[in-house]
Formats: C-alpha cells, sequence, structure tokens
C-alpha cells in the first residue's frame, strides 16, 4: 500500500475548508478529502480505492485525482474515471463549538 505524502498531510480545520472550497488532510488521524457544500461540510476518504494513495484537490478541474494512477472522482466520491472503480468511502464530519470533528 502506498502512502503517498501522507507525511504531508495536515490536520484539518474549518478555516482550512472554508477559505479554499476543498482541501486533503487529516482529521483525528483519518486521511480525509472535505469540502463546503452549502452551508454544510462533507467529507469523503482521501485513500484511493485503487491501490490506497493519497488523493489530492485539482484546483483547476475542482475535483480530486489519484497521483499514482491517474484516477479520478467527483468531490462527493464518485468515480469519474479509473484505474478506480469504486467511490470513495463517504466520511461523516460535524461543525461543533467553531471546529470540524469527525462524527463517530
Amino acid at each position: 500500500m502506498h502512502d503517498h505524502l501522507a507525511h504531508h498531510l495536515k490536520d484539518l480545520t474549518l478555516e482550512d475548508v472554508c477559505s479554499s472550497g476543498a482541501v486533503v488532510g487529516k482529521l483525528s488521524g483519518k486521511k480525509v478529502a472535505a469540502h463546503q457544500d452549502g452551508d454544510k461540510i462533507k467529507a469523503v476518504s482521501a485513500l484511493c480505492t485503487h491501490k490506497f494513495c493519497i488523493v489530492e484537490f485539482d484546483k483547476n478541474e475542482k475535483n480530486l485525482y489519484c497521483p499514482c494512477h491517474g484516477a479520478r472522482f467527483k468531490l462527493d466520491g464518485q468515480v469519474i474515471n479509473g484505474p478506480a472503480d469504486k467511490p470513495l468511502e463517504e466520511v461523516k464530519v460535524e461543525v461543533e463549538d467553531g471546529e470540524l470533528r469527525l462524527v463517530e
């Protein structure tokens, strides 16, 4: 399993997501891709379903891509093109007291 760029992932804050629109990072140690959808924050696993590399946010295309083999995903995790054939897993998050948190 590749852990491409995992050591570069920072802990996400609500400000990170709101200021960038979408960002890849960690929440409680879990690798996630979070984005703002209207007044809500939504997140998916940042692990590509092909070979488990860490996806990145493509600011130009406004989607997620895997730098290892080129798979692309919509921000909601749905596959745009392979080699991945399964969507990214949804991750439940909430904003509590101004902080972004995983919902257990």
